[in-house]
């Protein structure tokens, strides 16, 4: 179920000597998928076990100012992308007081931005984030 609202502050993503900071998103969307493994034997009987998770994905769509370091930080995200390594991922959470919300490592398999009409010096993001696990 995706979350959507105006998050406090930014977001940072770190990847050695690179970080850009994105404004927090509009809609974040955690995607879970589990792989189960299905057996079945010679006297037609089956048996399903379940894999462990396959996939801990976030989507996250929101608008970003492109004025001054801004519009660095889009190119250095996908310099991020480009290089295929993990980037580490702060200040991603809802409430930071209270949830801790989604810290920690990720790739970046997706990311694209585009202006729009009546959004001066703005530009709306789509970042897909896979976790390492």
């Amino acid at each position: 179920m995706p979350v959507i609202g105006f998050f406090d502050n930014g977001f940072t993503m770190t990847q050695g000597a690179s970080t850009a900071t994105m404004a927090q998103p509009m809609t974040l969307v955690p995607t879970q998928t589990k792989r189960v493994d299905t057996y079945v034997f010679r006297d037609k009987t089956t048996t399903t076990v379940d894999a462990g998770k396959d996939m801990d994905r976030l989507t996250l769509t929101g608008l970003d100012f492109t004025l001054g370091t801004h519009a660095i930080m889009m190119k250095t995200i996908l310099d991020m992308m480009d290089t295929g390594q993990r980037v580490y991922v702060n200040n991603l959470g809802i409430i930071p007081s209270i949830d801790p919300g989604y810290v920690g490592y990720y790739y970046i398999t997706s990311f694209t931005y585009e202006r729009k009409a009546g959004f001066v010096g703005k530009y709306w993001y789509e970042l897909v984030l896979d976790s390492e696990t």
